[in-house]
Parts: C-alpha cells; structure tokens; sequence
C-alpha cells in the first residue's frame, strides 16, 4: 500500500510538472531565475566552488527550504536529501548517517557547524538539539556524499553534514521568533547581527522544550543556547574573527543496544579564525560536562570532554594557473568519567593533507586530495580521494570519482572500564532464580583497528528546459567494522552471574546504491522536486551494529513550493522502506525484527506581512500529518533485548510568530 502511495506521489508530480507552460519571455525570465544562479559550496573541497564542479556528490538545504519543510528539527529536513537517512530515536532526539550504517548514536557521519567539528570526544557523536544556534540564523546546510577523510580525517566515512550560518554582513537586522504549539512544544529565538567598513558581529539566543510522543506529560527536551561572534578587519587581506557558544541540554536520547539516557548538562566552544590572503588558521575548544542520567547499566555516569583542535593551511601557486591547498591539523582529545575507571583518558591525533583541482582542457578538471593521519594506538592511515569532472556543455556535468575513509576506534571503545550490578530478568541463558543478578565487565581494547571504507562513484548534474536533475550510482566496502564481542561467561556463584565483554574487528559490508532527483519550474511562483535512493547491502556476517540490514533500501521524496506575494506554503511526503534491527544486542544472540515501512506527509503554511505590519511573518507547520503513528527503531523489551530503544513517533503541528528589525 504505501509503495503504491509513494509512486502516486511520484506520478502526481509528475502530471503537476508538464501542466502546460506558456513559452513567452515571462517563462524565459522564469527559466533564468529559477537555473541561473547554480549553488557554490565550501565543504566538497578547501576552498569555494560552483556546486556542479564539487569533487563529490553534494546538495545544498536554503533557509526557505528547511521552512518551507514543516519541521521543526534540523534532521528531520535533513530527510529530503538524497541519500540521507534520518532516525527519530526518542521524541527530540535524532540520529543521522548517509548512504546507510545509521543507527541510535550514529558516527561515521562527521557533522560541522561553519567547519567545526560537533561530534563528542569520547564517542564521536552528536546530541543534535546541543547544537548552539537557532533555525532563524542558518543561511544553509550543505550535504557531501562519500568518503571525505581526505579532506576532514576520521569520522566522514559516509560524508559531511556542515551546517552554515549567516555572516553579520548578511544578517543586517535582528530576528525574533516564538513557537508554540502540541506536546507543549515552546521555542523562542533572537538573533542580532551587523557589520560596518572595519567590525563584524553577531549574538544570539535561543529556548526549546517539547514533551513525548508517547506521554504529553514527560519532558523530552529542553535546551537554552547563547553564542555570539565578533570579527574585525586587520588589513586589506586580513581578517581575525573571535566565536563562542554555551548550550545547557537536557534531552532524552537511545543508547541504543544499552538503553536509554537523559543528556543533562552544559557543552560549549571557543574558537579564533584567522585569514590572511592565502593562509587560514582556525583554533578551536569543545567543552562538555554532562551527566547520562536514567542511564542503568553505567550507573547514571558524568562524563568531562575536551577537544582542542589547531588547523593550518596554505594556497600556494603550483602552474598553469593552478594553485594546491596544503595543511596541517593537531587535536588533542580527553574525557574523564567513572566509565573510565574514573581516569582522565586522552590521546593526540596528528594529520598532514592536501588538496588540488587541475584543469588540462576546457572541458576537463582533475581532483586530487588525500591526507596522512597519525593515532597513538593505531597503525598510520593515508586517505585519497580523486574525481575527473567532465563538462562537455555548461548545463552538463559528469563526474567520476574514487576514494577512502575512515573511523578511529573511539576513546569509549579504547579505555571502557566498567562492572554495572544490574537484576538479572532470566531471559535465556541466564536463568533466574537462582541467580539474581548480573555482573558483566565491560572493557574497552586498545588493540582495535580503524574501520575503512573505499567507495566508487558515478554521477551527473544537468538541466533539461525546467528541469534540474541529479544521479548519482556508487558502490562500497567497509572492513575491520568495530562491534561488541560477545559476552564471556567467568563465574556462577549465586546470587550473581559474572562475566566479560569488550569490542573487536570483524567482517566487511558491501552495498550498491543509487540516487536519483529532480526539481521542477512549474511557474515563477510554484516549483516541485522528487527524489528516490537506493540501497542494497550485504554483510559477511549477522552484526550487531554494522547498520546494514538495518538501513532501509528504498526511500522516496516529492513535494511542491508556493511563494507569492507575502504567501509561502509548502507540502512534504517522505515514504521509507521496511528495515530489520537487531533486537537483542548483548552479544548473546542476533534476532532480527522487521520494523514496518512508513510515510511522513509534512506542511508548511506562512504569510509575510506588508505596510504597516512589515517586518511580522507568521507560519503554521504541521509535522507528520494525520497522525500516522509509528516506529524507526525497535523499542526496549527488557535489559537484555534493548532493541534500539526506540519511541513511537506521532504529530506534532506548531504556530509560529517572528518579528525582523
């Protein structure tokens, strides 16, 4: 039934596209608005480029698409990109990977706000709703598909989510908002930014709080931010610019195989750019002191995390007008909690990289990056990555490109110590009575290896007329995938039932993919898009966490865009194919459960409004419509078959009021 509803979709938007058009100059001056302006990114590679001469596969989120989207989350309009899958684990908690080997506490996706890392340090992930900025600040989200090592290092295994917010020059003004609506959902927002010959700045502040899908009387998530910026001109060439942020967060999360947790607690960041001509220099301190509370099996633990991270690089003129990005990169990670003997844990990572395109005719351009990295615990790594870039006509573009990943053994999967005393409930083995309780170690291995990926990739851009397209085809393999070994039974004296448990390398994955997307002019007022991906997997072996039977193989997107006058609307419909998780993670046993295929159809509704009233928008946003109650992940059913402890999502329509001056 549903795979039925998607492909109407599909035809409905199809039929909405070929309405007859008039051929006139207006269609012609709608043409050129709606293709003449194409993209430029800066996260494909070290420096600005047109989006169709990206080294890899990358999309592009606007402002107006994230409102036009319905959400009220970063990744859930995340979801409308190709290739990107999105898991709500909990009410306002969500987990984002790309091209498959997602999961409840993803990371081999590396996730940036304005090139900065937002990953954790001793896990390597990402508590979305920490993220200190507001939805009315982000300029855009762009999205590169692929491994990115070469250019970023550990953890852009799939790609690269960087998150962009707008300059001072851009900002101009202040923007207030408030948002309010079902689930007791409260958001409130001011941002304030300027910039004049010699200064720039920019402060913010931001509220949110909701409460479950499951109960409307527990809190999910409640998070104040604040940041601000500052940047001034030193000379012709020369820029300096000081950031800061601070976000106090108290979100329920999954844990996936090993429960469910409340992240409570404040993170922030200092960081310093400098730019001067062809030379950037970016430092930067992640801070975080949080505790996991309603955490059963760490004992409810408080973890202090630091990050420092120095980056230097250098354009330098090479021939024939070509110019290599060379650099280097220094980051000292450390955490400190009980979960780690309640030692301070640390390690330095070194990189060296480099990054060039080379055109040798009109019509060709050569990429070449890679990037050497140095671990204290593990084997030197060297990522490359390469693409030839054909553009036989400015409205077409073919790409083919190679290259390699990878992820470090986290400081979790490296120094975990731990024994939890936790009830035994008698699931089998482990019979109960007469042991009535558990008493598992569980150690980390400093013995691991990174996990790799390699990928190839075929794709091409064009546009036909009103439509912009895009295809992309690639093939994978991940090896030396880091996974819980299983549990190793010591002793049995009653009451407990003791025993051992650590991670290991082992077993590859494989996957073949493609996706496929389209947008359409219908008229300057109206325009549709649809998009489709595909994903096959195959694992040498049942894994508990490798996220390959867990990632759906098909998923499908359409919807269309009004803006008129003062009016902007926008429907949504996002279809996701069945997938299988593993409900019993302890390493015991693997049994895999179906989680059934299932559609989300979001609106938007907003009015801008003019004379006297200009400067006031309000918007009505309605997130799952109908309330088509369902699951992502699996949901706990007992200590020892945790599922992904996963919660049922419902709806959730919200109204908003904001005010720019």
């Amino acid at each position: 039934m549903m795979k039925k509803f998607s492909a109407g979709v599909f035809v409905g938007l199809l039929a909405i596209s070929t309405w007859p058009v008039d051929a006139s100059a207006q269609g012609m001056e709608d043409e050129a608005l709606f293709f003449g302006e194409i993209p430029v990114v800066v996260t494909a590679s070290r420096k600005p480029q047109l989006i169709t001469q990206a080294p890899a596969t990358a999309y592009v989120l606007t402002q107006e698409d994230i409102k036009a989207s319905g959400v009220q989350t970063l990744w859930d309009a995340l979801r409308q990109v190709p290739g990107v899958e999105v898991l709500n684990t909990r009410t306002f908690a969500g987990d984002v990977s790309i091209r498959g080997l997602n999961q409840a506490l993803s990371n081999h996706t590396l996730v940036l706000l304005d090139g900065r890392t937002l990953l954790t340090s001793f896990f390597n992930t990402l508590t979305w709703e920490a993220i200190p900025v507001s939805l009315e600040e982000i300029d855009r989200i762009e999205v590169v598909e692929g491994p990115a090592s070469a250019l970023y290092g550990a953890n852009a295994v799939t790609g690269v989510i960087n998150i962009i917010t707008k300059r001072p020059d851009q900002l101009k003004g202040g923007v207030a908002s408030y948002t309010g609506g079902e689930r007791k959902t409260h958001f409130g927002s001011a941002v304030y930014g300027d910039q004049t010959e010699k200064l720039g700045y920019k402060t913010g502040l931001d509220w949110r709080s909701t409460y479950r899908f499951s109960d409307a009387d527990l809190r999910a998530s409640d998070v104040s931010k604040a940041h601000a910026l500052m940047s001034y001109r030193l000379g012709e060439k020369t820029d300096l610019s000081v950031s800061g942020g601070l976000a106090n967060n108290n979100t329920q999360l999954s844990a996936g195989g090993v429960g469910t947790m409340t992240i409570d607690g404040p993170s922030g960041f200092l960081r310093t750019d400098l730019l001067s001509g062809p030379t950037k220099l970016r430092a930067f301190w992640n801070y975080g002191n949080r505790d996991l509370r309603d955490f059963l099996l760490f004992g409810q633990p408080s973890i202090v995390e630091n990050t420092l991270d120095v980056n230097l690089e250098q354009a330098l003129p090479v021939f024939c007008s070509n110019e290599v990005v060379v650099g280097a990169n220094y980051r000292r990670n450390t955490v400190e909690s009980i979960i780690f003997d309640s030692k301070k844990r640390g390690q330095d990572l070194w990189a060296l990289f480099f990054d060039d395109q080379w055109k040798p005719a009109d019509k060709w351009t050569i990429a070449l990056s890679g990037r050497f990295d140095r671990h204290p615990l593990t084997n030197d790594l060297f990522s490359p990555r390469g693409s030839v870039i054909f553009t036989p006509v400015r409205s077409q573009t073919f790409r083919f490109s190679a290259g390699s990943a990878f992820k470090y053994p986290t400081l979790l999967e490296n120094y975990l110590l731990i024994t939890p005393i936790l009830p035994n409930p008698g699931a089998p083995p482990l019979t109960n009575p007469p042991f009535t309780f558990t008493m598992f170690t569980n150690r980390g291995s400093k013995s691991l290896l990174p996990e790799r990926m390699t990928m190839t990739e075929l794709s091409h851009q064009g546009t036909f007329g009103r439509w912009k397209t895009t295809t992309a085809l690639f093939a994978y393999d991940v090896k030396d995938i880091i996974d819980r070994s299983p549990v190793v039974i010591t002793s049995a004296v009653p009451p407990f039932i003791s025993g051992n448990a650590s991670f290991q390398n082992r077993g590859h994955s494989h996957a073949l993919g493609g996706e496929f997307g389209a947008e359409v002019l219908i008229s300057r007022r109206l325009t549709s898009f649809a998009n489709y991906s595909y994903h096959s997997f195959d694992d040498e072996y049942e894994s508990d966490s490798a996220g390959a039977l867990s990632s759906p193989k098909h998923k499908v997107n359409g919807g269309v865009r009004l803006k008129t006058g003062g009016l902007t609307s926008g429907l949504w419909v996002h279809w996701v194919d069945k997938t299988f998780w593993n409900a019993n993670q302890t390493g015991l046993a693997v049994q895999r459960v179906k989680v059934d295929d299932y559609t989300l159809v979001n609106a938007h509704v907003g009015y801008a409004f003019q004379k006297r009233l200009k400067g006031w928008e309000a918007a009505v946003d309605a997130f799952n419509i109908g309330n088509k109650r369902h699951d992502e992940v699996l949901p706990a059913v007992s200590i020892f078959q945790p599922g992904q402890n996963g919660e049922i999502v419902g709806s959730r329509v919200t109204g908003t009021v904001s005010y720019k001056f």
